[in-house]
């Protein structure tokens, strides 16, 4: 069995890359992410996956599934100081091109929802980073974008796209806020819809009075 992991996990000569980080979120209770990673493996630097962390700060978060090439794959969790940390993989990955994606929902805590895009977490560069931003109703979500991002609003899907040029160095962190309007109206009754409906609830009685 070592042996054969050993003929797993063995080492190319190419170099090892983080071609890009790609989120897609769909706006919704609860919001919905799927993270794609594109990563030239090379038995070196990635030898037996990613490791991802998803800070205390998002709120509660549900891993939905990992895969590698849209195959499922082994994974983990760990609660650290209330972030979840998830271990993509558990076993050597074979050298060459993977596509990793993790896909999770997330139940925020607030009306913003800061992602880590970039937590430093890859041990390599990444070169490219792109968040997509998917409404659940017909207007455009509000995004904050970092320094130096671009921000494109597609017409007519009223998605906005935040993309990113790097190398971004290891231990470099991006955060994309999305403002979510709608968390207070999936979470709790609006205080307006409170008010009217004990006002026709006061209605009702009166009427009910008046007759008796």
């Amino acid at each position: 069995m070592a042996l054969l992991l050993l003929a797993l996990c063995e080492t190319t000569d190419y170099g090892e890359a983080v071609d890009y980080v790609r989120l897609i979120v769909r706006m919704g209770n609860p919001v919905r992410v799927r993270e794609d990673y594109s990563v030239l493996v090379a038995g070196k630097e990635i030898r037996y996956g990613l490791r991802r962390v998803l800070p205390a700060s998002y709120g509660r978060v549900e891993v939905k599934g990992v895969y590698d090439n849209t195959r499922p794959m082994a994974y983990r969790e760990e609660t650290t100081d209330g972030s979840t940390v998830i271990f993509m993989g558990d076993r050597c990955l074979f050298p060459g091109k993977h596509r990793i994606t993790l896909e999770y929902e997330v139940y925020p805590r607030s009306d913003t929802l800061w992602l880590g895009v970039l937590n430093g977490d890859f041990p390599l560069p990444v070169d490219y980073v792109e968040v997509v931003v998917v409404p659940d109703t017909s207007e455009f979500p509000v995004v904050i974008p970092p320094k130096g991002f671009r921000e494109e609003k597609v017409q007519g899907f009223y998605v906005v796209r935040i993309t990113g040029d790097g190398p971004f160095p290891p231990g470099e962190r991006v955060n994309v806020g999305i403002l979510l309007p709608s968390a207070d109206r999936y979470a709790r009754p609006h205080l307006l819809a409170l008010l009217v409906a004990f006002l026709l609830v006061l209605h009702v009685l009166s009427a009910g009075l008046r007759r008796a």
